[in-house]
């Protein structure tokens, strides 16, 4: 048999093995779920999903009566994710982020209470000695107990800050 016909054979086939309709649950490498009218691209996880032909499809927020399976379920997949991100946001990863700041306060509050002042005097005068000299030294060598703290709080905020602006954008409303 020939090239052109072992083509041939191998694309009847392949016709004949997906009945008319179907839908593919395709799942990448990057494990994201999608779900198309065609066969999955190489390198991604093919799954057949089999359709109840009995009732129609229900309407998902923002499809439309039209359109076609595939889209349909990837709209539905999409929905799901918002939700379980939302979910995510308002019940743990604000929440963390907040009692995160709260413990580097509390933790920062009883180091400086307990620091020696006379260490820390020194350390920033020795700072701002090498400063003033231009002398090269590695960074976070004279660092203060409430500069370590200043900055550690710094990052803490900006995280909280990034999570209250996503869970705004999903409208996680937290109790």
């Amino acid at each position: 048999m020939s090239i052109p016909w072992r083509i041939a054979v191998l694309a009847l086939a392949s016709l004949a093995s997906s009945p008319a309709g179907a839908v593919y649950k395709c799942v990448g490498t990057d494990g994201k779920v999608a779900y198309q009218d065609a066969a999955c691209p190489k390198g991604a996880k093919s799954t057949g999903v089999e359709l109840p032909a009995s009732r129609p499809p229900p309407i998902v927020p923002g499809s439309t009566p039209g359109q076609s399976e595939a889209d349909r379920l990837n709209a539905l997949s999409a929905a799901s994710e918002r939700e379980r991100r939302a979910r995510e946001l308002a019940q743990r990863i604000v929440p963390n982020a907040e009692a995160a700041l709260a413990a580097q306060r509390a933790q920062c509050a009883q180091a400086q209470a307990s620091a020696d002042p006379a260490r820390e005097t020194y350390l920033a005068t020795m700072a701002e000695a090498a400063e003033k000299s231009g002398t090269a030294v590695p960074p976070g060598l004279f660092t203060t107990i409430a500069e370590r703290c200043d900055a550690r709080e710094s990052e803490l905020l900006d995280a909280l800050d990034y999570a209250r602006r996503e869970c705004a954008v999903y409208q996680c409303w937290r109790e």
